[in-house]
């Protein structure tokens, strides 16, 4: 790697700690979607050193969990007052708070994540429940450092004589504000769109050297991403697919050994995915899913509270820039800017104003089907099932986050003229920073410490 490169690399990954940092310390303790129910599982592991169940509970933990959320205004953040006398055990509360009905387990969702979260807690299991819970907010924000590692290497690949476009990728990753907020609270996103990363990185590997530790990437990102979340389940299509582009590429023009040899590895990863498919949690919700839809079949283009159109633009919102319980949105001149910026990248896209391309053709196409994968399969889910509208989240497509990077800021580079392209790296940065420091100072901290 050149010094430049390393620079440029040294530059992101600390902006990417500091902010991480500085959304961990600004966020309010359990202001984060799900974030008492994911604490609570690392919290049990990492006291009782082991996987925990129903009947592992703790009543003394659950007490203190309590008594923190009365006293870190848990109601009144999230548009829901808690109940005038505290309860002592968190299934009292009322169905309609969301930490009564989002402990992970309880549901029997145990997720790889929990374990690493649990790492964290640890070292501080006998001090205060918040400092506690800061910790395991640190651990995601560790995880971010290595999403952004390896989206630079990604965008590298991708871009082999523009480390300037590259870095601009990493960049948006880096400052997006709702992936900052979200990869520094407590929950299994980060760790799920990690592997997702760690899965492209490995393809684009595959397509220009065939070997086995490439696969191994490829598998291990695969199987663990499954078992973190199921947002990570669009990976099996997407393998599928990206398998049988690698075998037509590697069957033409090669010779008889060469061909029984990639119908061997092709065959082993079918196998080996297969295996996956059938015993990853968001392997099994799929087929409970299609046998549902299979016994009757309807699609769900409203749910009483909120339609498809409008279930796509909060999702289209909450992607840049939507804190808290999906409570604390960025103004109408923000999003309108963010609005504006997705369309000129559609126009970059479509009517460029550079003569050349600067990315590789093979690995536009493997990220376009990473995106159109992942999109495809949160339609689908949101269509099919009775609840499905309800995911109108932005922050489920963050395992694809640097596919979107790369269309995104792809697509302004695209627009932008030859004789600017010299301004383009520092200007996304700029832009960036000051899209994030305005939803950071004109939202979030508003809303919880306005007054």
């Amino acid at each position: 790697m050149s010094s430049d490169k390393r620079g440029w690399l040294a530059l992101l990954l600390s902006l990417t700690l500091i902010r991480g940092l500085i959304y961990l310390s600004v966020t309010p303790p359990w202001q984060s979607p799900d974030e008492t129910g994911h604490f609570e599982y690392a919290w049990l592991i990492a006291h009782l050193g082991q996987l925990p169940t129903e009947d592992t509970l703790s009543p003394p933990f659950e007490r203190e969990l309590l008594s923190s959320l009365y006293e870190w205004r848990y109601g009144e953040y999230i548009g829901r007052t808690l109940p005038g006398q505290m309860p002592t055990r968190l299934n009292d509360l009322p169905s309609q708070i969301f930490a009564q009905r989002s402990r992970t387990v309880l549901m029997d969702r145990f997720s790889p994540a929990y374990l690493w979260q649990a790492l964290f807690v640890w070292p501080f299991r006998h001090q205060d429940l918040v400092l506690q819970l800061y910790a395991a907010r640190f651990s995601s924000v560790a995880l971010n450092l290595v999403i952004v590692w390896v989206a630079w290497r990604i965008f590298a690949e991708v871009m082999p004589r523009s480390p300037g476009w590259a870095a601009a990728m990493t960049a948006f990753v880096i400052f997006l504000p709702q992936h900052t907020f979200i990869n520094a609270s407590v929950n299994e996103g980060p760790l799920a769109e990690l592997c997702a990363c760690v899965v492209f990185y490995g393809w684009l590997r595959l397509f220009q050297n065939t070997d086995w530790g490439n696969v191994a990437i490829v598998l291990a990102g695969t199987a663990v991403g499954l078992w973190t979340k199921n947002t990570a389940a669009f990976l099996l299509p997407f393998d599928a697919l990206m398998l049988t582009l690698l075998t037509a590429r590697r069957y033409s023009g090669t010779t008889w050994s060469r061909r029984l040899t990639y119908m061997s590895l092709s065959m082993a990863l079918i196998v080996l995915l297969g295996l996956v498919a059938l015993q990853a949690p968001s392997g099994r919700m799929a087929q409970d899913i299609l046998q549902q839809w299979w016994a009757a079949p309807q699609l769900y283009l409203e749910n009483g509270r909120v339609s498809l159109d409008q279930a796509l633009w909060q999702s289209f919102d909450s992607f840049w820039a939507q804190f808290g319980w999906m409570s604390v949105q960025a103004g109408p001149a923000w999003r309108l800017l963010a609005y504006i910026l997705t369309w000129v990248a559609i126009e970059g896209w479509a009517f460029p104003r550079l003569s050349h391309r600067l990315e590789s053709v093979q690995a536009t196409r493997l990220l376009g089907a990473a995106l159109l994968s992942a999109v495809a399969i949160w339609l689908v889910f949101m269509l099919v099932t009775p609840y499905g509208l309800a995911y109108y989240q932005g922050r489920y497509l963050f395992p694809v986050i640097v596919p979107a990077a790369f269309f995104l800021v792809g697509g302004w580079a695209r627009w932008t003229p030859a004789h600017w392209q010299s301004y383009f790296a520092p200007g996304v940065m700029i832009l960036m920073a000051s899209m994030d420091t305005a939803a950071l100072c004109l939202a979030l901290l508003p809303y919880f410490y306005g007054g």
